[in-house]
């Protein structure tokens, strides 16, 4: 079977010698990328509206949006007349009104006192959760009264006024002030991803908190984001907040959504391994049999994580391949013995995504990991170039 494999190599080196390079799919000098897909991407947008028809979405893009790239998702979100935008930082939104995200703008997580000139500046909404975070953001000079939302905590514990008399001085104190803030929404989180007991505790106990003021305005009221699709839990509520859920990796609604990034490389290196011999750093993977292994350009630098190794698969060619050995910082290892095709650098393999009638899910990689799609997707960004791609 060695002998078999020297050969096949050899044709391979062969083939490189008078083989013109397969045009690149990206203009970057990297053979590892993510490619997005703004097709499911809008899919998904219109599936949302659709199941939301009286309700105000905000698409949630932390995180360069999942990963995906918040720029990018932002303005095919806003082409497609999304309400909101939410983010984390500052930073994440000075960077979508510069690229001309013109809608509101929500920032999700606390702003320290020396960034709020700049958050005003850019004209960006500040979640507030406690009286000396409001009164900070009197101090802070401005020509109008500042947009804020305040957040209520009503049982995660993480961020948020406490949903008893403390939120209610809070809200009562914001709405009092008005020549300093014009309240924008009152708003929670859940702490558990689908309906169960606490679920119904926690939107009890905001409710309680929104009773005590009646007939005033108060912006939007939400709660709800990506889990709570379809459940239909805040019925009188204005806005639903979705992150995970634009992107198509809820695998509680694979079937409503499409996934929206793949994750591919090129094969870089091919070499015969003998039986018994071993592959990668300290040799976790051993060759049964005489073997034919091919490299790919990517790593855990990139986000593919060392505790994958040896659990995961990659398609080439309509077939699924073993991925093998440790993963590396920049390189990872497949077995290429049982291709019907004779592999060639240069060609694809697809780690996260479609190819023909195959799948593989970031859900596989989560259930591997013991974590979550949310992870994976946000390690992806780090160094990957982002292909994006419409019909």
């Amino acid at each position: 079977m060695l002998l078999t494999l020297l050969k096949k190599l050899f044709r391979i080196i062969e083939n490189m010698t008078i083989r013109a390079r397969n045009p690149a799919k990206t203009t970057f000098s990297r053979d590892a990328w993510v490619e997005i897909d703004l097709n499911a991407l809008e899919y998904n947008c219109q599936a949302i509206k659709n199941a939301l028809p009286h309700k105000k979405i905000m698409a949630v893009l932390k995180s360069d949006a999942y990963g995906h790239g918040a720029v990018s998702v932002g303005l095919l979100m806003q082409a497609c007349n999304i309400d909101y935008f939410g983010v984390a930082s500052v930073d994440e939104g000075i960077e979508l009104r510069e690229a001309g995200i013109e809608k509101d703008i929500l920032i999700l997580s606390p702003t320290p006192f020396w960034a709020i000139s700049r958050a005003l500046e850019y004209n960006l909404e500040i979640t507030v959760s406690s009286l000396g975070q409001l009164n900070d953001l009197i101090k802070v000079p401005s020509d109008k009264p500042k947009n804020i939302q305040v957040k209520v905590n009503t049982g995660m514990n993480r961020s948020g006024a406490k949903w008893n008399s403390e939120a209610i001085l809070l809200i009562q104190t914001a709405l009092e002030k008005k020549q300093f803030f014009n309240l924008k929404g009152i708003y929670s989180h859940f702490a558990c991803g689908s309906q169960d007991n606490f679920t119904n505790i926690q939107l009890m106990r905001f409710k309680e908190v929104i009773s005590q003021f009646a007939g005033q305005n108060l912006g939007l009221l939400h709660i709800a984001a990506s889990s709570m699709l379809g459940q239909n839990i805040n019925p009188e509520f204005d806005m639903f907040r979705i992150g995970i859920g634009l992107y198509g990796i809820m695998p509680e609604c694979s079937d409503d959504f499409k996934p929206v990034l793949s994750l591919m490389a090129r094969i870089s290196h091919l070499q015969p391994v003998c039986k018994g011999e071993g592959v990668g750093y300290n040799l976790t993977w051993t060759a049964e049999r005489d073997s034919l292994i091919g490299l790919l350009p990517l790593g855990y630098a990139d986000g593919v994580k060392r505790g994958l190794s040896n659990q995961i698969q990659g398609i080439y060619q309509n077939q699924y391949i073993q991925q093998v050995g440790n993963i590396s910082m920049d390189q990872i290892c497949f077995d290429f013995t049982d291709c019907k095709a004779i592999p060639k650098p240069g060609e694809i393999v697809t780690l996260i995504g479609k190819q023909n009638n195959l799948e593989i899910k970031m859900t596989d990689w989560a259930k591997a990991l013991n974590t979550i799609e949310y992870e994976i997707a946000c390690d992806l960004r780090v160094r990957l170039p982002k292909v994006y791609i419409r019909n």
